[in-house]
């Protein structure tokens, strides 16, 4: 049996008058079901509130939402039993409620591509998952799922790739030790990653709100300088093994960077730049012409073409003691304007000098430097009189500097 809607945001199935489930498929049946959106009336029993599943299920494009299983068991959007395989690509799965499992309940053979677990609520196990079977999850965001667990794989077997685990809502991430050998996922407490794997990291995801983004279904939005960026499997995406998809869950092609972005959504370079892509060199989401730090490194660039103007003064503005004579290596920056004020009434003539020199002149002496140039974090460096060069150093350091 094939179901195909006209996309998850037209096409909308709802149980019958009486709750029930909308779909249960049986030993035997192969069921392919895409670009719907299954709305789910509360349903009590054992069973999922949407699809109760023992046959062979390909879950495609769709938003399963709003589902309520009571009266013990299982997932509020989806059960898998034992018998059952269940393929689950590109879609949403959200704002659901089971005792044993929030979104799903899975005892059989799962496979998770490209999709969002997101604000699913169960009492006992799992607010997203609970895997009992074998489980592999692949490109998908399991993010802000209420009580004891996003997923909980105790006594079943997971892979993770390129995953993204975080923000569990009364809970920890993972309950259990998953295969994480796969690699390159992301979790914000660490319980998901335990057992190692080339390119995990814990880190807050830093992710915008469930939102339509386009796509089947709502995404989570990765934010600019989110540890998501780039942080993929390095393999060209979409050629097998444990490389990333070659879309997004929307259909945005990967990569967009040097890398896949981890989880369901890739951050389109210059998607949010009023010049586009070319305002976002780097694919990560920071909007400017000239940003060429690594993601995740922002904001603050390592080289920028820019013109700034700074102070230098003599100590005795800034403390009770001698003043003392200062100077600051000027780097690669030219000198446009120089002017101020000193008690020799000289001041060096722009772009002339190498070191850039403020005497002892007396209380309240000082320069205004007028500068251009690629300003990197070697372009000014005090030679002597310590704190003189505080208003330099804030200037180009730590303002114009990756961080």
């Amino acid at each position: 049996l094939t179901i195909i809607g006209d996309g998850a945001q037209h096409t909308i199935i709802r149980g019958a008058v009486t709750p029930q489930r909308v779909f249960i498929i049986r030993i035997g049946a192969s069921v392919e079901i895409a670009a719907v959106t299954l709305s789910l009336d509360p349903v009590q029993g054992n069973g999922g509130g949407g699809i109760g599943n023992a046959g062979d299920l390909l879950l495609r494009e769709c938003w399963l939402r709003d589902g309520t299983v009571t009266n013990v068991c299982c997932g509020g959007a989806l059960q898998n039993t034992t018998a059952g395989t269940v393929t689950i690509e590109r879609c949403t799965i959200s704002n659901n409620w089971g005792e044993f499992a929030g979104a799903i309940f899975n005892e059989g053979l799962m496979v998770i591509e490209s999709t969002t677990i997101s604000g699913n609520t169960n009492l006992f196990f799992a607010g997203g998952i609970h895997n009992l079977g074998d489980l592999t999850l692949s490109g998908s965001t399991v993010v802000g799922n209420v009580n004891v667990a996003n997923i909980n794989t105790e006594f079943g077997t997971m892979v993770l790739r390129n995953s993204v685990i975080g923000d569990s809502v009364n809970g920890v991430d993972c309950v259990g030790n998953p295969d994480a050998t796969a690699g390159y996922n992301i979790d914000s407490d660490g319980t998901c990653i335990a057992s190692g794997g080339a390119g995990n990291s814990t880190a807050d995801a830093n992710f915008a709100p469930l939102a339509d983004n386009g796509g089947p279904g709502p995404t989570h939005a990765v934010n600019p300088g989110s540890p998501l960026i780039d942080a993929g499997n390095p393999a060209t995406p979409g050629s097998g093994g444990d490389a990333c998809d070659a879309t997004d869950a929307r259909g945005v092609a990967r990569p967009q960077g040097p890398a896949c972005d981890v989880g369901t959504f890739e951050l389109a370079a210059g998607q949010d730049c009023p010049g586009g892509a070319a305002d976002d060199a780097d694919g990560d989401g920071i909007c400017r012409a000239d940003d060429n730090c690594p993601s995740g490194f922002n904001p603050g660039q390592d080289k920028v073409v820019f013109p700034y103007t700074v102070r230098a003064v003599s100590s005795e503005e800034f403390s009770w003691g001698e003043p003392a004579d200062v100077s600051f290596v000027r780097g690669d920056l030219t000198m446009v304007d120089v002017y101020g004020t000193n008690d020799s009434g000289d001041l060096p003539a722009a772009d002339s000098l190498t070191d850039i020199f403020v005497p002892a002149a007396g209380f309240g002496s000082y320069y205004l430097l007028r500068l251009s140039g690629e300003c990197t974090a070697g372009s000014w460096q005090t030679r002597s009189g310590g704190q003189l060069g505080r208003d330099l150093a804030s200037g180009c350091r730590a303002r114009h500097r990756c961080q």
